[in-house]
């Protein structure tokens, strides 16, 4: 009777360590899954976080083209203004410059002028002394 007694209980180590594999099998099968649970959230809030990222450097890039635009306008206005400034003096330069013409020119004239009346009255007093 001995050796069916021990081999009983042979079978039930036997079942026992097996019963043993199989709680830690599925303890194992539990923490994996857990796991994966886990790397599933991480890897939705880096997800998130990297699209929130792209959002802020998306939207920093757009309010710095934007200011940049600003700036440029700015930089564009004040440009025609100062071309805008610089053609008034070209013009007025112009201006000053044909006032001048015309007055070098009526001067000119009067000098010419004068000229043949001094002439002429030379002329004259020479017919007159040529006369005499």
């Amino acid at each position: 009777g001995r050796s069916t007694s021990s081999g009983r209980h042979a079978t039930e180590k036997k079942e026992l360590e097996i019963r043993r594999w199989q709680q830690h099998e599925e303890q194992m099968a539990d923490q994996v899954e857990a796991q994966r649970r886990e790397i599933d959230e991480l890897r939705g809030w880096r997800q998130r976080a990297q699209i929130e990222a792209a959002e802020a450097l998306i939207e920093e890039k757009a309010t710095r083209a934007r200011q940049d635009a600003e700036r440029w306008k700015h930089s564009e206005e004040s440009m025609a203004m100062k071309v805008s400034r610089q053609r008034t003096e070209i013009e007025e330069l112009q201006r000053g410059v044909r006032h001048e013409a015309r007055e070098v020119e009526s001067e000119k004239r009067a000098r010419e002028s004068l000229h043949l009346m001094l002439r002429s009255e030379l002329t004259s007093k020479e017919s007159v002394l040529l006369q005499e």
